[in-house]
This record gives C-alpha cells, structure tokens and sequence, in this order.
C-alpha cells in the first residue's frame, strides 16, 4: 500500500503588498504522480474559487510539516497547531491523505481523506471517499465533493458566518438547505453562499426565503407569516370550501324537497300502482344533510378568524350526523 499525504493551507494575511493575494495555498507532502498532483491541485483551486478564495502552492518545512500532522491527532488541534500556521501567514488548514489500495476483487482503489482545522472551531472536520477503478474524471469528482463538503463543515463550525432567522408569531419550524433547523427566532451558523430558508407552523402558509450568506456576517430574515386564505377579501369567509358547502347544502334541501313532493305513498285499502314513487323518506332525509351541510358553510363563512372549535358533518346514504370539534 503506498500513502501519499496533501496539505491544503488558506492564506489570509500577505507579508508583503508586493506579492499577489492569496486566501490559500496547496502543500503536497509525500510521493504523488504529476497527473494526480496536477488534477487534486486544479480541483481543489476550482472548488475553493466558488467560495471566493484563491487558492496558490505552498510548501512546509519538514519539521512545520511534522508538527501540524501531531497536532490532527489531539483536541483542540488549531490551537496547537497555531504556532505554525502564523509562522506561515495561515489562517485555515486542511491535510489530504490519498491512499491507493486493492478491493476485495483485487480492483485499485483510491481513498481520499481530508481533515480541516479553522479558527474558532474545536475539532477537525474529516471526510473520506473511495473511488473504485479511478480515472481522472473520478478523481476530480471526488475530490470536489469531499473539498466542498469540508469547506462548508468548517465554515459552519467556526461560527462566524450566521443566520438570524426571525418570524411573526415566533415558534414557526426552521427547514434550513432540507434539513431541520429548530424553531424561531434563532441564530443559525452556516457556511458563506446560498441559502434556501423555509418556515412553517400550524394554520399558517409555508414560507420560503432565498439568503445570501457572506463571511464573518450575520444574514437577516425576517418573516411575517400568513395566516391560510388570508388573502381572500370581504368578510370572514375562508375561501372556496364554506361556499361550496353553502351551495352544496342548497342543492340537497331542493333535491330533498323536490322527492317529497313527488313521493306517491301507498293508501291503506286501495291497491297500489307497480311504479309507485316511494320518496319521502329520502327527501327528508337529503333536507336534513342539506341544512346541515350548509349550516356548516354559513358557518364557515361567518365565524371569528382565530378558531378553537368547528362544527363537523358526516352523510351517507342513511341520513347525515353532525357534531362539534373543538381544540383544547
């Protein structure tokens, strides 16, 4: 098995006004292939560059070199590390392990190990894939997954980059980039770029929010939540559904009116007609539901905008049964 160590150093403070800016630098360490080097150096310098740093090559002396790899096996390695990484004009590190193995079907296989120490945070960020039959295309790929991944996780755990979510009514749930973030109001550390900020709450429409989140800052959102239908006007209704009912209860006291007032009911002691309409008890019946329906459509329409309680109505083919909810 051979292992090839790579070191990842962003620069932040220049020496000199005559040298070019760098916000980083690239240290191989051990025996690399040129093609290898050359595609983890170009890779690692794109995916940096979409976080607004440069990146530039760097070299350790042995003795740097040695001190810093201690430091990744202890807590609190930027603190132990520091000595160093100030003697170098470094703010940020990272130590990239690739080792070239075979798998169980004797296939090469490369693994990509990264680990980042940042100011402010207490640990190293660590992240590993595997690349199975790697050619250049894989390398790249893996290689910027797994940069973009640690660059993120770093940037979010030196608390420097922040979200001050705010919402009115307070308590609504955070979703932050699909994954859960708490509940309002509450400050959220992150990594610099786009963000995707939804929030929601009972009674309440889903609100989404777009964020550009810059370095060492602290983004805003603010959200004020709509209440569901809040934009119908006029009184106060709640949209389509108290009409329909309204309508739907209209239709079913004519319906039902309409039976009994052609209903043809047997006379004792006279013989019957073989197409006798017997529909009175069904009329009665779909007057029933239809004052029901509607009642709770009126309802609907008329009651107060903050709700604990609602009036519910169940019909089938039988009759219709009606009833009372409320919220405790």
């Amino acid at each position: 098995m051979i292992w090839m160590c790579i070191a990842l150093a962003f620069v932040v403070n220049v020496a000199h006004e005559s040298r070019a800016r760098a916000d980083g630098g690239i240290l191989f360490v051990g025996k690399v292939e040129p093609r290898e080097r050359e595609v983890i150096r170009a890779t690692i310098v794109d995916t940096a560059r979409r976080f607004g740093w440069t990146v530039t090559e760097k070299t350790f002396n042995e003795k740097d070199n040695e001190e810093v790899l201690a430091c990744l096996r202890i807590d609190r390695p930027y603190v132990c590390a520091r000595r160093v990484l100030k003697a170098n004009d470094i703010d940020r590190l990272a130590v990239v392990d690739v080792g070239v193995t075979r798998g169980s079907d004797g296939k090469p296989l490369v693994v990509v190990t990264q680990q980042v120490i940042v100011p402010g945070a207490e640990v190293a960020f660590i992240g590993r894939r595997t690349c199975e039959q790697c050619d250049e295309a894989g390398l790249r790929h893996h290689v910027a997954t797994l940069t973009t991944k640690l660059i993120e996780d770093a940037a979010t755990g030196s608390h420097k980059t922040m979200l001050q979510v705010t919402s009115d009514p307070p308590g609504a749930w955070i979703t932050l980039d699909g994954a859960n973030a708490g509940s309002t109001n509450a400050t959220i550390p992150t990594h610099p770029g786009k963000h995707t900020v939804m929030l929601r709450a009972p009674g309440y429409e889903t609100e989404v929010r777009d964020v550009d989140a810059a370095e060492g800052r602290v983004a805003q959102v603010n959200v004020t939540m709509r209440r569901h239908h809040d934009t119908r006007r006029g009184g106060g209704g709640r949209g389509v559904l108290p009409w329909l009912l309204v309508g739907g209860g209209v239709g079913l006291v004519v319906g039902g009116g309409a039976l009994v007032a052609l209903a043809e009911d047997p006379v004792p002691g006279v013989p019957q007609s073989p197409t006798l309409r017997t529909t009175t008890t069904r009329g009665v019946v779909g007057i029933a539901a239809g004052v029901a329906v509607g009642g709770v459509g009126a309802y609907l329409l008329l009651r107060p905008k903050k709700r604990t309680s609602i009036p519910t109505v169940s019909i089938d083919r039988h009759g219709a049964t009606v009833g009372w909810c409320r919220a405790f």
